[in-house]
C-alpha cells in the first residue's frame, strides 16, 4: 500500500499513524510517498520517520516530480532514504507543473534510472491520462533512459 499522507502531518503524527496502521493490519506492506510540501518534504525528515518506524518495514515510494518542484535534488533523497526505496512514480515537470508524460519535461530520466536500479517497480503517473501516442512516447522515453 502506497500512502500519500496529508502534507500538514508532522513527524510524530506520521509515525503514530503508521504504528496504528501496523497494529491494525499486521503484515501490511506500507510505503510513504515523497511529499510535495510539509514537514516530511525534506530527505532528512523522511529519513527520521522511516527509521522511527523501521520495525514495521515501512518503505519509501519516490515521486521525483515532487522533489524537483520542491527544489530538492534526487541524489539527496537517495543518499538519505534510498535503502527504503520500494518504487517510483514517474511523471514529468514543465513550467512549474507536474503530471506530464515522462520525456516531455525537466526530469533527468537517465539519472533516475541509474539511481533506482532495475529491481524497483516504476509506474507512470500522469494527469490527465495522455492520448495513446503520448503514452507510447513516454514509454519509449523511459526505455531509452534505462527503465525496464
Amino acid at each position: 500500500m502506497v500512502l500519500d499522507l496529508p502534507s500538514d502531518m508532522d513527524l510524530e503524527q506520521v509515525c503514530q499513524e503508521l504504528f496504528d496502521l501496523g497494529r491494525a493490519q499486521p503484515g501490511l506492506r506500507l510505503s510513504l510517498t515523497t511529499p510535495a510540501e510539509g514537514p516530511l518534504a525534506e530527505p532528512d525528515a523522511m529519513g527520521l520517520a522511516l527509521e522511527d518506524v523501521s520495525a514495521l518495514g515501512v518503505g519509501w515510494w519516490h515521486v521525483p516530480s515532487r522533489a524537483l518542484l520542491a527544489g530538492s535534488d534526487d541524489v539527496l533523497w537517495f543518499e538519505r532514504v534510498g535503502r527504503f526505496l520500494r518504487g517510483i512514480s514517474l511523471d514529468d515537470v514543465a513550467g512549474g507543473e507536474g503530471g506530464l508524460p515522462p520525456g516531455l519535461g525537466a526530469l533527468d530520466l537517465p539519472r533516475l534510472a541509474e539511481l533506482t536500479g532495475r529491481a524497483v517497480e516504476a509506474t507512470l503517473d500522469t494527469d490527465p491520462i495522455p492520448d495513446p501516442a503520448l503514452l507510447s512516447s513516454a514509454v519509449d522515453s523511459l526505455l531509452a533512459a534505462g527503465f525496464r
